[in-house]
């Protein structure tokens, strides 16, 4: 569902060449998922922007020079080329994020999902949960 989600947002941008078939028959591999606020220590001074679990809108992801924009639930998604799998770097930008996070891709072309979370550190982690 999420796939056709993307495709449709994809076509209205002007971009259908990119959504195909379900994972593996478009061409690509398709990398998806969430962008969350993951909330402060409360024993910080620092009042944050975002409420712990709140999604974090306008920021951008790339990996592997393709980009994806959060929309207001913080979901994005990346067609990355056909059977891309290893450690790959993601770019986190935008909402005062600025940067990078290693995520290993299991290797096949099925499509997968990545929940991430933007930490007090300022690092953004893959959701464990």
């Amino acid at each position: 569902m999420r796939y056709q989600k993307y495709c449709l947002l994809l076509s209205l941008l002007g971009f259908s060449a990119a959504c195909g078939g379900g994972g593996g028959s478009n061409g690509g591999r398709l990398v998806e998922g969430t962008l969350v606020e993951a909330g402060q220590n409360a024993a910080q001074k620092i009042v944050p922007k975002h409420e712990a679990g709140e999604p974090l809108e306008q920021v951008e992801i790339c990996a592997l020079q393709e980009c994806a924009i959060t929309d207001a639930k913080g979901q994005w998604g990346i067609l990355l080329p056909e059977n891309t799998s290893g450690d790959v770097v993601f770019r986190i930008e935008g909402h005062g994020i600025n940067t990078e996070t290693m995520i290993s891709l299991p290797p096949g072309n099925s499509d997968l999902v990545f929940n991430l979370r933007h930490v007090e550190s300022g690092a953004v982690e893959v959701d464990a949960d």
